[in-house]
């Protein structure tokens, strides 16, 4: 998120996250899990929000590393 000027560091003391499960993220070596995107996104600046979703939503090919919450992935299988 260099467009934004955002560190890895400042959005894992706004999100709760750690900053290696952003560094990971970032470079593509671990899945999100949607509760921890959802801390992510909610720590961002506005405009930087809308661009992540933008692009999530233009790239269909980004949702499959959406992992569901833990209390979803149990529910999913019964479907």
């Amino acid at each position: 998120m260099s467009k934004f000027r955002l560190r890895g560091s400042e959005l894992a003391q706004q999100s709760g996250l750690t900053t290696a499960q952003i560094s990971n993220f970032r470079n593509g070596q671990q899945n999100i899990r949607i509760d921890s995107l959802e801390k992510l996104l909610e720590a961002m600046p506005r405009e930087a929000r809308l661009y992540m979703l933008s692009l999530i939503a233009e790239n269909g090919e980004g949702v499959e590393h959406l992992s569901p919450k833990p209390d979803q992935a149990d529910s999913t299988e019964d479907s």
